[in-house]
């Protein structure tokens, strides 16, 4: 197992800010839609504003989808217009947080809590999208080691990942999570607006 070092420059670059579909990934998504495949709608036009006028655009987050295959769900992130090439300053980046055992108890708090969001879960799992390289991010978790890197693609108006199961402790597919997303130089989206987001395979 590959062990990566948690970049504090993730968070601290959120802090200091406050501030069609993917084909393959490595796998491919399989042709028959799964039992608990779920849509979330994000509000549009919902980013936070800023006042700089020199900055990237927000990226505006309207719909994230999941879809189960046998061993991975997909998790797709489409957005109002193009997200960016993978690794340049005014692409999507953030931080998927993810609550494998749904305990608020256990975990870390959610970073989307501190940016007005009211999720109650524990964050076993974290995807860092800020060093995403367009072919895979690395998946931390809650006490900040790095577990491997997953797929991740880049595509038009959507960022889509695929997430092992296996990576999240051989979970069976339920879980919670939330997510904070922007650019390199700002946080300009939280999702959900308030809560967190659930999800059942089954």
């Amino acid at each position: 197992m590959r062990i990566l070092q948690k970049p504090a420059q993730s968070i601290a670059l959120i802090c200091v800010a406050a501030i069609a579909i993917f084909a393959a990934c490595g796998d491919d998504q399989g042709t028959s839609p799964r039992r608990g495949d779920f849509t979330f709608a994000d509000p549009r036009g919902d980013t936070l504003p800023t006042s700089r006028v020199d900055r990237p655009r927000a990226h505006d987050l309207v719909a994230i989808t999941g879809r189960y295959v046998v061993d991975s769900v997909f998790i797709t992130l489409r957005f109002a217009g193009p997200v960016g090439t993978a690794g340049s300053f005014d692409a999507v980046k953030g931080l998927v947080d993810f609550d494998v055992d749904e305990n608020a108890a256990t975990g870390d708090r959610p970073v989307l809590n501190m940016f007005g969001g009211s999720a109650t879960i524990g964050v076993d799992f974290t995807i860092d999208l800020f060093t995403a390289d367009g072919t895979s991010a690395p998946l931390f978790s809650d006490i900040g080691t790095g577990i491997a890197r997953v797929p991740v693609r880049y595509a038009g108006d959507s960022v889509v990942i695929r997430l092992p199961l296996t990576r999240l402790n051989g979970d069976e597919g339920n879980f919670r999570f939330a997510l904070v997303l922007g650019t390199q130089d700002r946080l300009s989206e939280i999702a959900p607006n308030a809560g967190h987001l659930s999800a059942r395979r089954r």
